[in-house]
């Protein structure tokens, strides 16, 4: 189908000629790779200026996906000039002396050494490899002193640790680029008919690839309903509006790695569902000492409350234990008692797997009820990928909060 140009397209022309540097957080489809493309063509035919020198493109894993733009670029051009023979090579074109590289992500390192570029346009970052993510900033950084590139950075969004979530935040390319966001509405009655629309928000995936929600690709492990089914329980017993039962039994998972979670369940026997009724994630700085005594704080708040923590963190597992004067010599007892012990250290590396097989059991008959404040968990819960039950955790966002979940889980059984 052939679209007219919209006025949207217009206007992201106008702002990148008039910024130095332009990040597009977008909803997919909107064609806005098309545009850029369609730009760099009239830029590099529409006079000599940019003669001798590079425009980059840099997409994808594979030099096949980087490939595949510099084809587009010749599809446009031919559809209109049919006689037209293009210098091109697999991954390079050449229109009126201006060179057209696309670099696979792979060979971000490449271009260090390269002079002479004026545009530097980056295809669907926000779901580039973590260690390629670290590396763009310092890679396009270096073309400012260089020859002063200007730079344009478009993604849908993907997970909210990554590097558009950062840019907002102001994590990653601090006062760098100009911000333009841009969720399905803006195409609506134009590239997106209302119908398409309407039954695209069926999709679980919808908020993410239209309405501009970092909440990474979804996972194999828990069924959507599923979810659904532990939200709607925790609206029902959410402990804004239901206090905290004194009498009932408490067990608090804690994950002491990277960014530390701490959940807080507790355990409805009648119904064999365990309500979340207080969460916490903790930023990357937090130290064993002041996980601890969090720890600690909660046990005075909370009745009836023992905590399941990672045996394989012995620091913290000693840190907390100290906290609560228990007995330091845990790892040389088959199995720590919760009658005298309230800091029950569990051997994740070992029980991982049935871990999770009994969290998908809990969830799947509707025993888990989690507050829709627990966005992070919610986030995990949504992204959670394994493999034969061992949870990949590249792949799974928030995955501290959901073994957090699964520590509280450790004593519990349902029928």
């Amino acid at each position: 189908m052939i679209h007219p140009i919209y006025d949207y397209e217009i206007q992201l022309v106008n702002e990148i000629l008039d910024n130095q540097h332009t990040c597009i957080l977008k909803s997919r489809g909107l064609g806005i790779t098309e545009i850029i493309l369609r730009f760099f063509s009239w830029l590099c035919l529409s006079s000599d200026h940019f003669n001798d020198r590079y425009f980059h493109i840099i997409t994808g894993v594979t030099e096949k996906k980087a490939a595949q733009l510099i084809k587009r670029i010749e599809t446009i051009l031919k559809f209109n000039y049919r006689d037209v023979q293009f210098e091109s090579k697999y991954t390079e074109l050449t229109l009126n002396r201006t060179i057209i590289q696309a670099f696979p992500t792979k060979a971000l390192k490449d271009l260090r050494g390269d002079i002479n570029v004026s545009y530097i346009f980056v295809d669907e970052a926000d779901f580039f490899d973590r260690s390629e993510q670290e590396e763009l900033p310092y890679v396009i950084k270096s073309y400012e002193e260089k020859s002063n590139a200007k730079v344009l950075m478009v993604s849908t969004p993907n997970r909210p640790d990554g590097l558009f979530a950062n840019i907002e935040k102001g994590l990653a390319f601090k006062d760098f680029f100009h911000l333009i966001r841009w969720n399905y509405e803006i195409g609506l009655d134009k590239i997106y008919t209302r119908r398409f629309i309407e039954r695209e928000k069926q999709n679980p995936e919808f908020e993410r690839e239209y309405n501009l929600k970092y909440l990474g690709k979804i996972g194999n492990v828990f069924p959507p309903h599923t979810i659904e089914n532990a939200l709607n329980l925790g609206d029902i017993y959410d402990p804004e509006k239901q206090s905290i039962n004194i009498y009932a039994q408490h067990l608090g998972g804690i994950d002491p790695e990277s960014e530390a979670a701490v959940y807080i369940g507790e355990w409805m026997p009648m119904e064999e569902t365990v309500r979340i009724v207080k969460w916490r994630k903790f930023t990357r700085n937090v130290t064993p000492s002041e996980l601890a005594d969090y720890a600690h704080q909660l046990y005075r708040e909370i009745p009836n409350l023992w905590f399941f923590v990672d045996g394989a963190n012995r620091m913290f597992v000693n840190e907390i234990k100290t906290r609560f004067g228990e007995y330091l010599g845990w790892d040389q007892t088959k199995k720590v008692s919760t009658s005298n012990n309230k800091i029950i250290p569990v051997y994740f590396g070992r029980e991982h797997k049935e871990m999770l097989r009994k969290l998908y059991n809990f969830m799947t008959k509707g025993k888990v009820a989690i507050p829709r404040d627990c966005k992070e968990l919610e986030i995990a819960l949504r992204t959670a990928w394994a493999t034969d039950w061992d949870l990949d955790k590249d792949q799974t966002v928030n995955s501290d909060d959901l073994d957090a979940l699964r520590l509280l889980l450790t004593p519990l059984k349902i029928e």
